[in-house]
C-alpha cells in the first residue's frame, strides 16, 4: 500500500470505527475498547484476559473475524494491558471462551452490523442483497464498499448493546475450522520476549529476602518479625545500590544481577522465631481443629431415619491435600516507579486485579498504574507473578530507576498461593434393592484471599484472617435422592492462601463500592451466589479504618473491608457501607439486583473462587476522609 500524498488522503485513512462500553470510575478513560476497525482495514480486538498457554489469542481472533466477516489475518488481539482492553478479572477456569469473549463476539457482530446498514445505504441496495467476503462489502450489481471506505476521515464510537444479534453456528466459516496459534513461531524460534527476557534502559536489579513464616498470612507476627538488618554485611558487593526494607519486606538493589544475587544471599537479616503453627501433616486434624461455622446448603426428606434404616450404611472421608501450582521458572518482573505512571512488565493472570493491589501498595490511583502482561513462566493456577511485580514496584520507588526482579524456585515454591484442602465427610447407605437411602455431605474447605504477599509484609493490610463461602461450589449433586444433606463448614484461611479476584475502587477520591460474582450468562447475580463486597480506603493520618455493610433493612452483613455474602431471596438491595476513622465517616450506597436461582437451584459455576464478570462499581457520595491538624 502507498501512503497518502495529499491532506485529504491522510485524514480519510484515519478513520475509525470501536465500540466500547462505559469504563469504571477507576480507569483513566471514560469507555472501555472491545473492537477497534480502522480506515485501513486493519482490525484490532481487546480482551482483559491473558494466554496462559492455552492459545486464547488465536480463538479469540476467530470469533472476530468470524462475526466481522473478515480474514483471521487481518485480526491483531491485545490482551492484558490495563491500558488498552477492558477490566474483565482473571484468567481462570477456561472462562475467556465462555464468557469473557461473549462481549467481545457482540461487539464484532454490531460492528459489521452497523457497517452493512451504512453500505445499504450508500450503495442504495438493500441490506439483503449484500454479501461480505474479508470486508468488502458487494451488492449483486457487483458495485461494492470496504469497510475503510465506510469510515474514512470519521471518528465512530458505538456503545456496545446486549441484544446484538450474532452468527449461528452452522453459519460459521473460521471458528470451528483448526488454525495455526499465531503465538507458537516466536516461541519455537526463541524470538520471543518473556516477562524474564524484558530490559528497558537504565534498568537495575534485584533480589528479595523472604522472612522464615512462609506461606502463612495470619497472625500478628506477619510484617512485625523483622529485628534487624545488616547492611555492613554486604558493603564490600561491587555495584550494590541499596538495601530496602519495610516492615518484613526485605529487597536489594544492584547494577548487576549476579551482584543482586550475592547480596540477597550474604545480608545478615536477624527475624524473631515464629510461633507454632499448625502441623499440616495431619490435615484431617488441622482441618477439623480449624474455627468453622456449618452452613446448611440443603436438608430433604429424613436423612438420619434413612441412613440408620439403610441395609448397606457407607460412611466415607476424603481428603484433598493442599496442591502446590508449581510454576515451571521462578515469576519475575520489570517494574519503573514515575511519580506520574508506574509501569509494570508482569507474568500476571490477573492484570487488573494487580494494579489494584499496587495502587493500594504505593498509595496511588489506579489510572497512574499500567500493567503490560508478558509471556512468563507456566503453572497449573496462580503463581507468584503478582507478588514480584509488587516487589519490583517497592524496589523501584527506593532507588528511582527500573528494577528487574526474579525470585529463587525456594521462593517461588514456598510462597506461592497454594490450592486449598477439602475435607468431605460423606455419609450414605443403600436399601436392599440397591436404591440410594440417603446421602449426606459435609465438607470442610478453608480459604482466604491471598493478597499480595508485599501488602501483607509492609503491613499495608491487615493480616486477619477472611471467611469466604466457598464450599458450595460442587457440593449440591446433580442427583435427585429423597433424603439429601449438603453442608459447608465455612472456615478461614490462614492454613494456606487461596486465591480470590475483585475489583477495588481506592480513596481519597470519593468512596466507592465495588461488588462482584459469577453471573449465568451475563444476565445477573442469582440466589445463592457468593457476592463479593470490597471498599479500599486510606485515611492520610494512618488511622485505623472501620468499615459496615448493610443491606436495605439496615443488616449487618459485614463488618471488614471485604467479604463474601450469600443472598437467599430475590429482590433488589440498597447495599451501604459506611467508613469511619473514629471522627469522620464516609457513607456510600450502591443498588445490587438478586434474580431467582437458575431452575430452582443456586448458580454455582465450577471455578476457584468469585471473579470479575460484570463488576459493578459506582462512585457515590461528595466526602472523602479528610485531614486533620494535629499538636506536635
Amino acid at each position: 500500500m502507498t501512503a497518502p500524498d495529499t491532506t485529504e488522503d491522510r485524514q480519510r485513512m484515519q478513520g475509525t470505527l470501536s465500540v466500547v462500553r462505559p469504563a469504571s470510575p477507576v480507569e483513566a478513560v471514560k469507555f472501555e475498547t472491545f473492537i477497534k476497525i480502522t480506515a485501513d482495514g486493519s482490525v484490532t480486538a481487546y480482551n482483559g484476559h491473558v494466554d496462559l498457554g492455552t492459545g486464547i489469542r488465536t480463538a479469540l481472533g476467530q470469533i472476530v473475524a468470524e462475526e466481522l466477516d473478515v480474514s483471521f489475518a487481518r485480526v491483531v488481539v491485545v490482551l492484558g494491558d490495563t491500558s488498552l482492553v477492558p477490566n474483565q478479572g482473571a484468567t481462570i477456569a477456561s472462562e475467556t471462551i465462555q464468557i469473557t469473549a461473549v462481549p467481545l463476539r457482540k461487539a464484532a457482530a454490531q460492528a459489521r452490523q452497523f457497517l452493512i446498514v451504512r453500505a445499504a445505504a450508500r450503495l442504495e441496495l438493500p441490506v439483503e442483497e449484500l454479501v461480505i467476503e474479508d470486508g468488502l462489502i458487494r451488492g449483486r450489481d457487483n458495485r461494492s464498499v470496504s469497510y475503510g471506505e465506510l469510515i474514512a476521515g470519521e471518528t465512530i464510537q458505538l456503545e456496545l448493546a446486549d441484544d446484538v444479534p450474532v452468527k449461528s453456528a452452522d453459519a460459521y466459516t473460521i471458528v470451528g475450522q483448526s488454525v495455526p496459534r499465531i503465538d507458537l513461531p516466536a516461541k519455537a524460534t526463541g524470538e520471543l520476549v518473556y516477562v524474564h527476557d524484558m530490559r528497558v534502559p537504565g534498568m537495575l536489579h534485584g533480589r528479595v529476602v523472604r522472612p522464615p513464616y512462609a506461606g502463612v498470612d495470619v497472625g500478628d507476627f506477619i510484617g512485625n518479625s523483622l529485628i534487624a538488618v545488616d547492611e555492613a554485611s554486604v558493603r564490600d558487593i561491587p555495584g550494590l545500590v541499596a538495601v530496602v526494607r519495610i516492615g518484613d519486606f526485605v529487597g536489594v538493589v544492584a547494577e548487576r544481577e549476579e551482584n543482586a544475587i550475592k547480596a540477597a544471599a550474604q545480608l545478615k537479616v536477624t527475624w524473631k522465631p515464629v510461633p507454632t503453627l499448625p502441623d499440616l501433616k495431619d490435615i484431617e486434624t488441622a482441618l477439623r481443629a480449624n474455627p468453622s461455622t456449618p452452613r446448611t446448603l440443603i436438608d430433604k426428606g429424613n436423612v438420619d431415619a434413612a441412613i440408620a434404616g439403610a441395609a448397606k450404611p457407607m460412611p466415607r472421608t476424603y481428603i484433598w491435600p493442599y496442591q502446590m501450582h508449581a510454576s515451571i521458572g521462578p515469576s519475575c518482573a520489570v517494574a519503573d516507579y514515575q511519580e506520574d505512571l508506574t509501569r509494570v512488565w508482569s507474568g500476571t493472570q490477573n492484570p487488573h486485579h494487580l494494579r489494584t493491589e499496587l495502587a493500594r501498595l504505593i498509595h496511588r490511583r489506579e489510572a497512574e498504574i499500567e500493567v503490560i502482561r508478558m509471556e512468563a513462566a507456566g503453572c497449573y493456577g496462580r503463581n507468584c507473578a503478582d507478588d514480584v511485580s509488587a516487589d519490583a514496584v517497592l524496589l523501584s520507588r527506593a532507588v528511582g530507576r527500573p528494577v528487574r526482579v526474579q525470585l529463587t524456585r525456594e521462593q517461588e515454591h514456598a510462597w506461592e498461593p497454594k490450592g486449598t484442602a477439602q475435607l468431605m465427610d460423606v455419609n450414605g447407605g443403600l436399601n436392599a434393592d440397591g436404591s440410594v437411602a440417603g446421602y449426606d455431605f459435609a465438607t470442610r474447605y478453608p480459604s482466604n484471599g491471598a493478597p499480595t504477599l508485599a501488602l501483607l509484609l509492609t503491613g499495608a493490610i491487615p493480616h486477619t484472617p477472611v471467611v469466604f463461602e466457598m464450599g458450595d461450589r460442587t457440593a449440591i449433586p446433580p442427583y435427585d435422592y429423597d433424603n439429601l444433606r449438603v453442608v459447608a463448614n465455612d472456615s478461614q484461611g490462614g492454613l494456606a492462601e487461596f486465591e480470590w479476584e475483585v475489583t477495588v475502587v481506592d480513596v481519597p477520591h470519593p468512596p466507592a463500592v465495588s461488588i462482584s460474582a459469577p453471573m449465568e450468562g451475563n444476565r445477573g447475580y442469582h440466589v445463592g451466589v457468593p457476592l463479593t463486597f470490597f471498599a479500599s480506603a486510606f485515611d492520610p493520618d494512618g488511622d485505623v479504618l472501620s468499615y459496615e455493610w448493610k443491606d436495605s433493612g439496615g443488616q449487618v452483613l459485614l463488618t471488614t473491608a471485604n467479604g463474601t455474602f450469600v443472598f437467599r431471596d430475590p429482590g433488589t438491595q440498597k447495599i451501604t457501607l459506611k467508613v469511619s476513622d473514629g471522627v469522620l465517616s464516609v457513607t456510600t450506597s450502591v443498588n445490587v439486583t438478586v434474580d431467582p436461582a437458575v431452575n430452582g437451584k443456586p448458580f454455582v459455576p465450577g471455578f476457584e473462587g468469585p471473579t470479575l464478570i460484570g463488576a459493578l462499581a459506582i462512585a457515590a457520595a461528595a466526602a472523602v476522609l479528610g485531614r486533620r491538624r494535629r499538636s506536635a
